[in-house]
């Protein structure tokens, strides 16, 4: 074929993800469906070269279509090697426009390339709608080009859903891979691959992680709120609720009617991060929101979880299960709808 934008070499992958609603607290099944759907060759007067992308992983997935189960925090990988036959070149990947579908949120997503000689880089952590907005233009893999002669670079894409999809849910997601031969290009990052513009999404969530009301910032959905002191603290001595945040549908805020004065911080689980807030007395009732952003408390700290720990939080780490290593602690699990204390002796220590 002949590329009038200067010769690319496609690949499309189409993924459709169904998220499937269960129980309020038993979590949501999302099932994955991989298709490879086209491949052109681009032809050139000075030669021509074929973007070849193979399926690495699910192994199970040969040809036709691939569906498997995905669990509320059961990240699913799907792995794909690309080489090309004669000519080194630049490779972009390129995502579809936000459908702004409140699942988009929910589904947190991770692109990591591995190059040739084994380097790997994390090319993009976020939700499936940042994803989708920072690739809707195209991305270049590499400011290097994919070299041929037998080399191969492995993209691997890693999707996990982190709140629970109440209802039937659906979306599709598609990509594709667009390379140019490296002889007709000097900076990869300045190419234009002429890709229509997308529009942004009404409720200001497609990548700002702004309510549609313009004023309340909206992270995504807590699955845990967490209430730390020197002193005991019980579920008795706390009045909360879980509200929707701005005009979204995720349970983002958290309000407090009722707090002991000795706590010293709160803290929120949502997706795979946690937030800690400092408590210094505030009057009630007051709310906070996951990300921090527009909070009646101080976020002095957020932290990435790994397992069921935050590494980086301190030593011990805070857990899932002792979200309060050292001090007394009272936690809410919305997803469960279920109380925890920890009645540790206070050893210090803290944000």
């Amino acid at each position: 074929m002949t590329d009038e934008t200067g010769g690319l070499s496609r690949r499309k992958l189409l993924y459709g993800l169904a998220a499937a609603g269960a129980a309020a607290g038993s979590g949501s099944g999302v099932a994955a469906v991989l298709t490879d759907t086209e491949t052109t060759k681009a032809q050139f007067t000075t030669g021509s070269f074929d973007l070849d992308v193979d399926v690495l992983s699910p192994t199970s997935w040969q040809n036709g279509s691939y569906t498997a189960s995905l669990g509320l925090y059961q990240p699913e990988t799907a792995s794909f090697e690309l080489a090309v036959d004669d000519n080194p070149a630049y490779v972009w990947l390129v995502a579809p426009c936000p459908t702004c579908a409140p699942i988009e949120e929910k589904i947190d997503v991770t692109v990591e390339l591995t190059n040739h000689a084994g380097s790997s880089t994390a090319l993009f952590e976020g939700s499936l709608r940042e994803f989708r907005t920072a690739y809707d233009s195209g991305g270049a893999l590499s400011t290097e080009a994919l070299p041929d002669g037998g080399e191969t670079w492995t993209v691997s894409f890693t999707w996990e859903l982190t709140e629970v999809v109440d209802g039937d849910v659906g979306v599709e997601f598609g990509f594709e891979f667009r390379a140019v031969q490296g002889r007709y290009l000097d900076d990869p990052q300045a190419y234009d691959l002429g890709l229509p513009e997308c529009d942004g999404c009404d409720d200001g969530t497609d990548g700002s992680n702004h309510g549609g009301d313009g004023d309340v910032a909206c992270g995504k959905g807590i699955s845990f709120a967490a209430f730390c002191s020197e002193k005991s603290v019980t579920q008795s001595d706390v009045e909360c609720t879980r509200t929707t945040c701005g005009d979204t549908d995720r349970a983002a805020t958290l309000e407090v009617a009722t707090i002991p004065s000795h706590v010293d911080h709160v803290l929120l689980k949502y997706g795979t991060k946690l937030d800690v807030f400092a408590y210094d007395g505030e009057p009630t009732p007051f709310s906070i929101n996951s990300g921090g952003e527009n909070s009646d408390l101080t976020l002095v700290a957020t932290y990435e979880q790994d397992g069921s720990e935050f590494p980086e939080s301190g030593d011990p780490p805070r857990a899932t299960n002792n979200p309060c290593p050292g001090t007394y602690w009272v936690k809410y699990n919305f997803e469960d709808a279920e109380w925890a204390t920890g009645t540790d002796e206070p050893t210090g220590g803290g944000e």
